[in-house]
């Protein structure tokens, strides 16, 4: 069961895609290739709070000059994650790479069909709730 979390609540995936160190890229494939599920990564994050998909996490490293980054999340689109998995407030792995400028992300995720249009649900940093990553874009284009 590729899927089966531990006692905190993370699965194998999660805990391959490290804690803001290096994930591991080898065993991500791995769990991929044995049916791990690319859109769940654990029941709950930090404090109980519903944790955000893969792909949100792996954009929110992206910015590492290890090119390990880039190669988890081709790994977690080829398997199937959806692009426009979002974060239980709605922003997509393309809001944080648009906001973070990390074309190689964005470039993936713009191959991938993600979604420029999907609006956030609630505030996130300085956004109100109905922002898009279109209108994320316009913002840090105008900084």
């Amino acid at each position: 069961m590729p899927d089966a979390p531990d006692a905190a609540g993370r699965t194998p995936l999660a805990l391959a895609l490290g804690d803001y160190e290096h994930p591991k890229l080898a065993c991500i494939e791995m769990l991929l290739a044995a049916g791990a599920t690319p859109d769940v990564v654990a029941s709950s994050g930090p404090r109980g709070a519903p944790s955000p998909a893969p792909l949100v996490l792996v954009s929110r490293w992206f910015e590492s000059k290890d090119a390990v980054f880039g190669d988890a999340l081709a790994a977690l689109l080829r398997a199937g994650a959806s692009p426009d998995a979002a974060d239980p407030k709605g922003w997509t792995a393309l809001h944080e790479a648009t906001y973070r400028r990390l074309d190689g992300a964005i470039t993936l995720l713009r191959d991938a069909h993600a979604r420029t249009d999907l609006a956030t649900t609630g505030r996130v940093r300085h956004y109100r709730a109905g922002t898009t990553a279109a209108d994320v874009a316009l913002d840090r284009a105008r900084e």
